[in-house]
């Protein structure tokens, strides 16, 4: 062994792998000296090499040094002066010369070109990149096959298990999602969720809270327990598993009872009425922003409907009947959220009737209500009525017919919808009338109708 002295470090190495090391550092020194270059880089060079040598674990050998030797490169290399301006003209100057010789090689190659030996040479060339091509064809399609093989056998293996566990696999799934279900409930019923000033978990007593808790901790000691089971290994023990059973039993009867109590909030309805009245001057009476009654902007909050009723007027005025519905439990709380509701306001702006209302729906917090309204609309007599967005799932109308009486069966296909209604003595409703074009569209339909069921029949 010989011992290397560089960078203030003593270095132990083999006798060759020494030579070879200290003749490079030897060279370097000797290069550096020779043309007058500052000492600092060989210091540099010298630090490089040693932390290299600090990176090495074990024994130094001849391979490490020759590959640092290599990641330092050639002396010249590491000293030339060439600036990027000298090495660009070299590398131009050569592009050159190598062009100029390309150039005479194609020339010479035309000036000798055989016919027999080019067309030799094309279908040597096809030949070869036929026999390329096939055979990247069938190196892919035979790794496509052992693909498909592999991922069928695989699958026919998975299908296999899941046939043989299909029982544990279906209650896996049922308390996966139960689980799941419960995890974003839980929080939630523990928090005063207020939409639209209604208290969403006002009548949800602390009893039941806790119940959904457990039952989501149970629900999902349970699922784990039956994972466990479907891949042979013993998650939970099993008496932890019963213990989860017992316990979402007990609080599925906790959270039951607390849902009964609940409904038992919601059994009397209570009503509040109110009447607007109007002069109109116009042929027709437009309804605008009819969504407001359960609606914060386009949005539904709170389930519930509107039930609209259209009636001939006994006077020249368009009149409003309004009530609105809850449910609860008595009078007094009856009497108290609908004192807090905020009124339906209807502005009549030169015959056109917009519905107003301040958002939320009630002007103080309240237990969660689910309001009803019902509106009567008076219309004067030889005055139409059009009803703006009274097409939404939770708007009912009333005493509305289709025209004419014979595709009355057939509202689906003929309906009322953003068009102008009028009384009809004969129907005594209000009904609009359809376009020609409108009613031959329906026959249309009808009779697809009827083909298509005609041929199901024959079948």
């Amino acid at each position: 062994m010989e011992t290397l002295i560089i960078n203030g470090k003593k270095y132990e190495l083999s006798k060759s792998s020494y030579e070879s090391l200290n003749s490079y550092i030897n060279r370097l020194r000797s290069y550096t000296k020779d043309n007058n270059i500052d000492s600092d880089l060989i210091t540099d060079l010298e630090e490089r090499i040693s932390e290299k040598l600090d990176s090495i674990k074990g024994n130094i050998t001849q391979k490490h040094v020759i590959d640092i030797i290599n990641s330092l490169g050639e002396i010249e290399e590491i000293f030339s002066e060439d600036t990027p301006e000298e090495d660009f003209k070299k590398t131009i100057s050569g592009t050159k010369k190598g062009l100029i010789i390309f150039i005479k090689k194609t020339i010479n190659f035309f000036k000798n070109l055989n016919p027999k030996s080019l067309i030799s040479s094309i279908a040597n060339l096809i030949k070869a990149t036929w026999k390329s091509t096939t055979r990247v064809i069938k190196y892919t399609l035979q790794k496509t096959i052992d693909l498909l093989k592999y991922i069928f056998s695989n699958s026919i293996d998975l299908i296999k298990f899941c046939i043989k566990n299909i029982f544990y696999i279906l209650i896996f799934l049922f308390f996966a999602f139960g689980s799941g279900f419960l995890m974003i409930l839980g929080p939630i019923v523990f928090t005063d969720l207020t939409i639209s000033n209604q208290e969403i978990f006002y009548y949800l007593d602390d009893t039941t809270r806790y119940a959904v808790l457990a039952a989501f901790v149970s629900c999902l000691t349970i699922t784990i327990f039956i994972f466990g089971a479907i891949i042979k290994k013993t998650l939970i023990p099993t008496f932890i598993a019963i213990l989860a059973f017992i316990t979402l039993f007990v609080s599925g009867f906790f959270i039951i009872h607390g849902a009964y109590s609940i409904a038992s909030n919601y059994t009397n309805e209570y009503k509040k009425s109110y009447e607007y009245s109007f002069d109109i001057k116009n042929q027709t009476a437009v309804i605008e922003n009819f969504y407001a009654m359960h609606s914060s902007g386009d949005f539904d909050i709170i389930p519930g409907y509107t039930q609209l009723e259209l009636y001939k007027s006994p006077d020249e005025k368009v009149r409003f009947d309004v009530t609105a519905k809850i449910k609860a439990k008595d009078s007094k709380k009856g009497q108290e959220i609908l004192k807090k509701l905020n009124e339906i306001k209807i502005e009549n702006k030169n015959g056109i009737f917009e519905f107003q209302r301040k958002n939320p729906l009630f002007k103080e917090n309240v237990p969660l209500t689910f309001i009803s309204y019902e509106i009567k609309i008076y219309i004067p007599e030889f005055h139409n009525i059009k009803i703006n967005n009274y097409y939404r799932y939770n708007h009912r109308i009333k005493n509305i017919a289709n025209y004419p009486v014979e595709y009355d069966r057939n509202t689906r296909y003929i309906r009322c919808y953003k068009k102008e209604l009028f009384y009809d003595d004969e129907q005594d409703a209000f009904t609009c009338k359809p376009t020609q074009n409108e009613i031959n569209e329906t026959i249309e339909i009808l009779k697809d109708a009827y083909n298509r069921s005609y041929k199901r029949y024959r079948r």
